[in-house]
C-alpha cells in the first residue's frame, strides 16, 4: 500500500499513515509520497495504515501508533523493518536542509538484554545506524539521527530502517517514531559546495532506566 502526505514544514510520527492528503497553510511545504515498508503486508516495525491522524501544531503532523513489542522468554528474539518515501519540495524558492529522525519506547530485562538500532539514509547516504543497549533493567529508551545538506536538495528518497533486541527474559517495544524536515528560502548567493554536512549521525539516545527493585 503507497500512500502520500502533504504536510507543512514539519514532523512526523511513522507507525500508520492516514490515506489521502493534508495540507497547512505555511510559507513552504513538503509532500511525503509513495510511502511504503519493504516487507509488504507484513509490517511489523513500521504500519502504513495508520490508526488515526491529528494534527498537533502548525509544523508537526502526527499520525496513530500501532503498538508493538518484542518478547524474548528465554531465549532471542529480532524484529527488523525498513520504511521507504520521497520526500519533497511543493513551492519554488525553498530547500530542505535537514532530516532528523527519532524514535522511543519502553523495556524491561528483568534476567537479559534488549538493543535497538535505527538508521536513516538520504539518497542512499548517511550515518551508520545509531545504537541503544541494556541490561538487567527496565524503563524508556530513546535514539535519533540526523542528516544536514550543503547543497540545494528540493527532493529526496528517504530510508528508515530499524531493529528492536531482546535475548533472556526480556521486552522491548516503540511507543513514537518522528521524522522531521528542516527547510529554508534558497538564498540568491549560492550555498557552499560541501554536498554532504552530516549533523550528529547519532543526534543522541535518551534512556531513563532503573534497576528493578528486589
Amino acid at each position: 500500500m503507497n500512500t502520500t502526505i502533504k504536510g507543512l514544514l514539519v514532523g512526523v510520527l511513522l507507525s500508520g499513515w492516514f490515506p489521502g492528503t493534508i495540507s497547512v497553510a505555511q510559507a513552504a511545504t513538503v509532500s511525503f509520497m509513495d510511502i511504503r515498508t519493504t516487507d509488504g503486508n507484513d509490517a511489523t516495525g513500521f504500519d502504513v495504515s495508520a490508526s488515526a491522524t491529528e494534527q498537533t501544531g502548525d509544523t508537526t503532523l502526527t499520525l496513530g501508533i500501532l503498538p508493538f513489542s518484542i518478547s524474548a522468554g528465554g531465549g532471542t528474539a529480532l524484529m527488523s523493518d525498513t520504511l521507504l518515501m520521497k520526500v519533497v519540495v511543493n513551492e519554488p524558492g525553498w530547500r530542505i536542509t535537514s532530516l532528523t529522525y527519532t524514535e522511543s519506547g519502553e523495556f524491561s530485562a528483568q534476567t537479559g538484554f534488549v538493543a535497538a538500532t535505527i538508521q536513516m539514509l538520504a539518497n542512499q547516504q548517511g550515518p551508520p545506524a545509531g545504537p541503544f543497549y541494556s541490561a538487567n533493567m527496565f524503563g524508556s529508551w530513546g535514539i535519533g539521527q540526523n542528516l544536514a545538506f550543503g547543497t540545494i536538495v528540493t527532493e529526496v528518497d528517504v530510508s528508515l530502517s530499524n531493529q528492536l533486541f531482546a535475548g533472556g527474559v526480556a521486552q522491548i517495544w516503540k511507543t513514537a517514531g518522528k521524522l522531521e524536515v528542516g527547510l529554508e528560502a534558497i538564498e540568491a548567493v549560492p550555498v557552499p559546495a560541501a554536498v554532504w554536512l552530516f549533523g550528529s549521525a547519532l543526534v543522541g539516545f535518551l534512556a531513563f532506566s532503573r534497576r528493578r527493585l528486589s
